[in-house]
């Protein structure tokens, strides 16, 4: 990525694998200084859902570490207030989480898309979009909304995203 100026717009697609991925957030302040926006995958319910236990006393050092270094600052205020309820709650907090930390990087649009789900109806992950430009927002939008077959909706509306 250092080949790649500062000022050059640039879309980064991220990705991440395993059980958290490699996407580090500290990848994401870095990638923020930059003129980018971001795609991203955001394995909630196929990785991050996994260590978060249902019970504070079961969160281990090293799942907690983890979290630190994946999740903006935050995670755990938000891991308290919702640990025991609904797991749609914590996966609504964690997606709000995300979104404000891509805004105090200065991110100034981001929108995501409805849960994806294995044919079977699992929940598996969400696809975010930042950027600081409407033009840039307007044509991932045309994209992820008109490029693909009207009857799948990629796109959650903006009130909608997080369910």
């Amino acid at each position: 990525m250092h080949d790649i100026h500062p000022a050059a717009p640039t879309l980064v697609v991220l990705d991440p694998t395993g059980v958290i991925g490699q996407v580090q957030w500290a990848t994401i302040e870095t990638i923020a200084k930059w003129r980018t926006e971001i795609f991203l995958n955001f394995p909630y319910h196929m990785a991050v859902q996994r260590l978060l236990p249902n019970q504070h006393e079961k969160l281990t050092d090293e799942m907690a570490k983890k979290l630190d270094d994946h999740l903006p600052p935050g995670w755990r205020s938000v891991y308290d207030q919702c640990v025991g309820t609904d797991r749609r709650f914590l996966a609504r907090g964690f997606l709000e989480l995300y979104r404000k930390g891509l805004q105090e990087l200065g991110y100034t649009y981001v929108f995501g898309s409805s849960v994806f789900k294995t044919d079977a109806g699992l929940p598996l992950y969400y696809l975010i979009w930042a950027g600081r430009h409407q033009v840039g927002a307007n044509i991932a939008k045309h994209v992820l909304f008109k490029q693909f077959d009207p009857q799948i909706r990629l796109l959650a509306p903006e009130d909608d995203w997080l369910a």
